[in-house]
């Protein structure tokens, strides 16, 4: 599984990260500081309170689930 992590800097990293995820042929990706992606994969985006980004999971095939954590 090849997984990578990347923060776009207040989303002003947005150009890079669809070519990271090709040239690496990436399964995960996690993005930190980023507007919601536009994309064709499986993705989970959050939006951080106050802001105008958040952080978001993408994988290549599967499906992502939310899991409640408690406190």
């Amino acid at each position: 599984m090849r997984i990578a992590t990347w923060n776009l800097c207040h989303n002003r990293g947005a150009s890079v990260w669809p070519n990271l995820w090709n040239a690496l042929d990436l399964d995960l990706i996690f993005l930190q500081e980023t507007a919601r992606p536009e994309t064709h994969n499986s993705c989970h985006w959050e939006l951080v309170d106050g802001n105008k980004w958040g952080s978001a999971v993408i994988i290549a095939s599967g499906r992502i689930v939310p899991i409640e954590i408690p406190n």
